[in-house]
């Protein structure tokens, strides 16, 4: 649930930005698989993964997921 409101309140800043692009399915595309992959760079190091670790995807993901949008 962290995750899912740290990335409603992203979309919502993009939306409300003053680039009438900012707030695009591109966006959201990019940020959600960014956060899948920065998932499984969590995941690699656990030896015992669950099928819940595999299924949650943490704010932290979220969050490092948008600096990445931000730098391209």
């Amino acid at each position: 649930s962290e995750a899912r409101d740290e990335l409603t309140k992203i979309l919502i800043r993009k939306l409300t930005g003053q680039s009438r692009y900012e707030g695009n399915a591109r966006l959201v595309r990019n940020l959600i698989e960014k956060a899948i992959r920065k998932q499984a760079l969590r995941l690699i190091n656990i030896n015992d993964t669950k099928r819940e670790d595999l299924m949650l995807i943490t704010k932290t993901d979220i969050l490092h997921s948008l600096d990445e949008v931000r730098s391209v």
